[in-house]
């Protein structure tokens, strides 16, 4: 048993395996906790979805922050599937279908601009939606590299990548970008909590959107950066 502090909310984990406890180990707290979360052994073995072979402790942890997410639902916090970094006090999130390469670009800011930029979560990051904006937090489930820190920031954009062989970066509006939005976050199968989901979609489609056609290059990222800082978002 251990309490985790998450997007400024206190969760106690009554784990079975030592792997969510390890992996947990930046965010660990001793504050009063406001939810709890167990797993029973069927509930870790639901998680083996693909008969992968993946060991019970890290089953145990993806069935820990499936419950975690939607515990927190309720407090306006979703999961965004996206590649969050942190530049000038802003955040940028990188969206994209899997495979397509939010990681690869999230690199790339690192490699053009160095400590200038730094990764708040690369893979599921928790999201705070209010009607004033959207704030990013990291989390410790953050991608087969584990690239995030225990920080926050507020979101100035969010970049849906596409690739091409050209660079070209170009708004899309809250229609457009809504759907791409709503499949990058974890849905759950109940219509209270959904509902909530869909009212913070739309929240964060308010924050500005763009698409990103891109290679693999710093080129990439230097238009990402000169546009938003153009526009005034950076």
């Amino acid at each position: 048993m251990f309490k985790i502090e998450l997007a400024q909310h206190t969760i106690q984990i009554n784990n079975k395996y030592e792997y969510v406890h390890a992996l947990c180990k930046d965010y660990l707290t001793e504050k009063n906790p406001e939810y709890t979360i167990e797993l029973s052994d069927s509930e870790i073995a639901a998680e083996n979805k693909d008969n992968a072979g993946y060991s019970p402790g890290y089953l145990e942890g993806l069935g820990v922050y499936r419950k975690i997410c939607e515990a927190l639902s309720e407090q306006d916090i979703i999961l965004f599937h996206s590649s969050a970094i942190q530049m000038d006090n802003k955040a940028i999130l990188f969206t994209a279908p899997s495979g397509t390469g939010k990681s690869t670009h999230s690199r790339l800011w690192k490699k053009r601009f160095g400590d200038k930029v730094s990764y708040i979560n690369d893979d599921k990051p928790l999201l705070k939606c209010t009607d004033d904006g959207v704030v990013v937090y990291g989390t410790p489930w953050a991608g087969k590299d584990s690239l995030q820190s225990n920080t926050s920031a507020p979101v100035a954009a969010v970049v849906v990548l596409t690739r091409s062989k050209e660079n070209r970066i170009y708004p899309i509006s809250r229609e457009d970008g809504f759907a791409m939005l709503l499949n990058q976050t974890y849905r759950i199968n109940e219509l209270q909590k959904m509902t909530i989901i869909l009212k913070n979609i739309n929240r964060l489609s308010c924050v500005p959107l763009f698409r990103l056609e891109c290679s693999i290059s710093t080129e990439a990222a230097e238009l990402v950066y000169n546009t938003l800082k153009g526009r005034g978002i950076l």
